[in-house]
């Protein structure tokens, strides 16, 4: 079973904002979560995986000094 991959990468033409690729098996549902300090982590986005993959932004990630992501089956 293919594993999920997550990306996160800035976007250069808009310098406060931050995306995360997603990729894996395709028809995969993922529940996204993200973290401030790797303890405490709050739903962000629900996503199902298809053939290419899928780029989520993050636009607040300026108001905050760091910011983990992770994936979870649904």
């Amino acid at each position: 079973d293919p594993a999920v991959s997550l990306t996160p990468r800035p976007l250069i033409a808009a310098s406060t904002t931050f995306c995360v690729r997603v990729s894996g098996p395709s028809g995969k549902d993922l529940r996204i979560q993200r973290s401030e300090n790797l303890q405490d982590w709050q739903d962000w986005q629900t996503i199902t995986l298809g053939d290419r993959p899928v780029e989520i932004e993050d636009p607040d990630l300026a108001t905050h000094a760091k910011r983990y992501y992770r994936a979870l089956e649904r």
